[in-house]
This record gives C-alpha cells, structure tokens and sequence, in this order.
C-alpha cells in the first residue's frame, strides 16, 4: 500500500474517532479511544533546510541557514599567589530571533556560557606519554579535570536577549534562533579577562612585552588555554615564582604530554609551559611559604601548585609568607 495511502487510512481513522466523542472530547478521551482502536497517534517527518549549498572549492553558495549572535563582557579577579581565580560579573546579550520559550532560552544561554567557561579555563586534556598506556587519554571524566562548580559561577550574572527587532529576513520557524550551542563560545570572555588581569599584575613587576606590543603599547602575553591555576602562577612572573622555578634536568621529560608539538619539542623549558616538577616545585613553595613571626603571618590555607596533574595540594597549616624587598603580596 503506498504511504500517501496509509497517511490517508490514518487520518481518516482519527477524524473517525474524534467525530464520535465530539469537540468537546478531552485529549485523555481521545487518546483513549484512539488506543484501543489501534489508532497511530504519532507522525514522522524530515526537515531540509532551505537555501543552503556551499561549495568549497570556488568558495560559492551559502554555508549556513541564519547566524546566533551574541556579546559578553567579564570581570574576573586573580589571586597573583595562588593562581586561582574569581568571576566577579559576566553581562550576556544575546540574539535568539524570537524566542519561542524565553525561559528554556535563558537556560541555555547560562549553562551553555558556564560550560565555556570550563573548557577556556580548568578542563584540560592531558595523555599519557610512555608506559603501557602511551598515547591514551588521561583526563576522560570529571574525576580526573575539573568541572565548572557552584563557586564557579559568575558572583554576578546577567542575561538578557535582544528585542525591539522584527527579524522580517529570518526564515525559520516563528522567527527564532537556535541557542543551545552558540553560548558556549561566550565563556572565552573569562579566559580573556584573567589574561588582562595577568598583563596588570606582570606590569606591577615591572615585566611587561613577552611578544611583542599590542596597538596601545602594552605588552602582549601568550596564555594558553585553558587558563589553569598553575599557567595563571606562572604567567604572574613575580619573585616568589622565579626564586621557585624549577628547570628540567638534561633529558628529563614531564610525566604527561600537553599536545603533540610539546611531545616533539621536549626541549622547551616546562616552566614555560606551565610543566615544572612538582615535587621540586612544591618544595620550593614551601620553602618561601615558612612561618615568620617577624612578619606578623597570613591565616588560611595555602595552596601549592602541581605541575604534572590539575590538583591542588591543600597544606592544612598555618603559613605565614615571608616578606620580600619590593614584592607586592
């Protein structure tokens, strides 16, 4: 029997059930009815989007369907001795078309832009180098990288979508966007941030260009992504860090490969990498971090730094931090 035929027979069944109950039938009712009349109640279609067909090689026809555009700005905070960071405020614009469901739309556009925030600034993808699990995957879970947390989350957070606009050109359904993905890239407005707040700090050290000069004549800073605790305490170049700074031995390869160009190139110093040894690197924290009574102490927990795993050792002590001629703690 051809489909059109079936599609027919189906209808035709619905519209007989629903004829008898009437049109004041409740949906309950008729799915009911429907049910023990063997009555289909589900429908399958396909969606092809229209005018789209991009070609690569003359580089012709039209890629994509409609654009998500969206505009975020962000404060963060750094702690220069620790590496760790906060987000004070993040202000999110976005441009969904009309929205269909304003609430289901809000919710992405956070979660989405939190989910950026992880992949820019504390999931980082590490495997293995040699043993029996060479070249595999260290970090595949949340128990082995850092997720985005509650304490994560922007202290101050403000979304908002675009209206007063008619979208008249927009031809897809009631005029809306999809926004389930678009956001995400939002999140790199943290990782930008901390960079700035790291250009600010080096300059209080008096360390300035590291690449060369931006169009205002600041210093340009290479910070890889994503920013984690233990790139942002490098990238602070203070004194403490530079009197820790542990230079690999002759031959001396770190535990974990970053990426492949740091797997072939072994001889790039893994203090500029952000892969010091961690052994030598915590003791050399120590070693600065010990108790002074002449300088009064700082309270609290102090964090140490790793340099082979994302972890943070937690010394659940009493350190104070000795003072340093001209060093700005």
């Amino acid at each position: 029997m051809p489909f059109s035929t079936l599609a027919l027979k189906s209808t035709n069944d619905l519209l007989h059930t629903e004829r008898n109950f009437g049109p004041n039938a409740t949906m309950k009712e008729l799915a009911h009815a429907a049910y023990f009349d063997r009555v289909n109640l589900s429908a399958n279609g396909f969606y092809k989007t229209p005018d789209i067909g991009y070609t690569w090689g003359p580089n012709t026809g039209q890629m994509f369907f409609y654009f998500t555009q969206g505009v975020t700005a962000s404060e963060v905070e750094i702690d220069t001795l620790t590496g760790d960071w906060t987000c004070l405020r993040s202000d999110i614009k976005m441009d969904v078309g009309r929205s269909i469901n304003p609430s289901i739309d809000y919710g992405q556009i956070e979660g989405a832009f939190v989910q950026g925030m992880g992949l820019f600034t504390t999931e980082e993808s590490l495997w293995f180098r040699a043993g029996p699990m060479a070249g595999q995957l260290a970090t595949r879970g949340p128990g082995a990288y850092k997720i985005p947390g509650f304490r994560d989350i922007p202290q101050q957070f403000n979304v908002s979508l675009l209206k007063g606009v008619e979208w008249e050109e927009l031809k897809t359904i009631q005029r809306s966007r999809g926004v389930g993905e678009p956001p995400l890239f939002m999140g790199s407005a943290v990782f930008f941030a901390i960079r700035d707040a790291l250009k600010a700090a080096r300059k209080e050290y008096g360390v300035t260009a590291e690449i060369g000069e931006d169009i205002k004549g600041g210093g340009l800073l290479r910070l890889e992504s994503p920013a984690t605790p233990e790139r942002i305490r490098i990238s602070c170049a203070d004194p403490i860090l530079k009197r820790a700074e542990v230079k690999p031995k002759e031959g001396e390869k770190s535990f974990f490969m970053m990426e492949a160009r740091r797997a072939h190139n072994p001889e790039v110093p893994r203090s500029k990498l952000g892969l010091a040894k961690s052994s030598s690197l915590l003791e050399g924290l120590v070693e600065l971090l010990v108790f002074d009574e002449g300088c009064g102490g700082v309270r609290g927990e102090v964090v140490a730094i790793s340099g082979y795993i994302s972890t943070f050792f937690f010394l659940g002590a009493e350190l104070g931090i000795a003072k340093l001629k001209g060093t700005r703690l």
